[in-house]
């Protein structure tokens, strides 16, 4: 699906705003949607028939074991039927700061060392995509004016003002949006992450024309 840069409030606010065309996600959806911190740090495969634990140490173990050059011997070994069973019944990671999964962070892939967590940033960056205050002003949220606004957690402020010598509108989109306290009640994701993710939603049921069969 095609992405298109969106960064006015009328645009992302108007289902009849002619800058976004019918099925288009704007950019910023996707700037959002990272959810790395769900993934688990360590996995186990279990056999719902037996109750028990497969991996060999009988624990869970690092997901580096399950990916890339090894997810194909390691679903052969522990069956599809397992995988899915384990796979739905995985507490998710919470959605906050400091969460990323280490194994993303420091992988080697085609003979590179990649970072998944700076890859993140650095492609809002290389698209442009507004930095948290000025994001939250363009789909119709107040912005911050302190770290003490942004999360009540008091490590999170000082890791971001040490970050952000500048303030909070210098943060960027993903580490804010991860860090932020103001939650709507019961949602795992923060105001901001949840306010793109209703006008995205919303937009696409009124501008998508269903054809009567």
């Amino acid at each position: 699906m095609p992405f298109e840069r969106a960064s006015t409030q009328k645009a992302l606010t108007d289902p009849a705003n002619p800058m976004l065309s019918p099925h288009v996600i704007p950019a910023e959806f996707n700037s959002v949607y990272r959810m790395h911190p769900l993934v688990p740090e360590k996995f186990a495969v279990v056999d719902p028939r037996q109750c028990k634990i497969l991996n060999p140490s009988g624990k869970a173990e690092s997901m580096k074991e399950y990916i890339f050059d090894k997810s194909h011997d390691s679903l052969v070994k522990y069956k599809l039927e397992n995988y899915l069973y384990s796979m739905g019944t995985q507490p998710a990671g919470h959605m906050t700061l400091n969460n990323f999964p280490t194994f993303l962070t420091n992988f080697v892939k085609n003979g590179r060392t990649v970072n998944m967590a700076g890859i993140d940033v650095f492609r809002d960056r290389e698209r442009n995509v507004p930095r948290y205050n000025e994001f939250r002003r363009l789909v119709g949220l107040k912005p911050f004016n302190s770290w003490e606004e942004v999360t009540d957690d008091a490590n999170f402020q000082k890791l971001l003002a040490d970050t952000y010598p500048g303030g909070v509108d210098d943060c960027d989109l993903l580490p804010c949006s991860l860090a932020e306290s103001p939650r709507p009640a019961g949602f795992g994701f923060s105001e901001t992450s949840n306010q793109m993710f209703v006008l995205v939603a919303s937009r696409r049921l009124l501008r998508t024309e269903v054809e009567p069969r």
